[in-house]
């Protein structure tokens, strides 16, 4: 790869990575309802998943992910599910003034969360598909190629949505009372009941 074609596919990339869509709003929602150390491990899950189906895309593999239908409808309702049920969670939960370390959260938990919500849309090996070959030519990619796309890839997908991340907290930490903290977590509550509206309807 050119230097030029690696720029431009980390600006495609972010863009991308900015894009309104069930990863920004598991981002925001997190963030705003646990903090931002337990955000930032469910962006890592997102972006993992990415990494997979861009691995899936250089290698050829979609025709696997094509015919794996019935697999991604059982994951998009195990995955919506889920989230709906902690958009429940979130509404119902306390609004005392606290940004504390929650002790029920699981990092574990949130890192599958985010590759739960990435690996049920299949539909992004076929992004990658589509805009891969703009850059490189993927029958000639070395494997130092494919570990420096990937890590392009990786960084161009982190350095956006963390920063999202860490705003959405900030923002959360101008709130200080219980009427405020309510607010945000419907606001969290509803965004996460949208991804997982969007798990199951993408």
């Amino acid at each position: 790869m050119t230097l030029i074609s690696s720029i431009s596919l980390a600006l495609t990339v972010m863009v991308f990575a900015i894009t309104p869509g069930p990863g920004i709003f598991l981002t925001i929602s997190k963030s705003l309802s646990s903090g931002f150390k337990v955000a930032s491990v469910a962006v890592l899950g997102l972006i993992i998943g990415d990494i997979c189906y861009l691995l899936f895309a250089i290698y050829g593999l979609s025709f696997v992910v094509e015919h794996m239908g019935s697999f991604f409808n059982i994951v998009k309702f195990i995955g919506g599910s889920y989230l709906i049920y902690l958009a429940y969670k979130i509404w119902n939960s306390s609004t005392k003034v606290s940004f504390k370390k929650q002790k029920d959260e699981s990092l574990t938990q949130n890192f599958i969360t985010g590759l739960l919500v990435t690996s049920s849309n299949p539909k992004v090996i076929f992004f990658y598909l589509g805009f891969l070959p703009a850059f490189m030519d993927l029958t000639v990619l070395t494997t130092t190629d494919i570990i420096i796309v990937a890590m392009i890839v990786f960084i161009s997908l982190l350095i956006p949505v963390i920063g999202i991340a860490f705003a959405a907290h900030k923002a959360k930490e101008l709130f200080k009372n219980r009427s405020a903290v309510r607010i945000l977590n419907r606001v969290s509550a509803t965004l996460m009941f949208c991804v997982g509206l969007l798990l199951f309807f993408n």
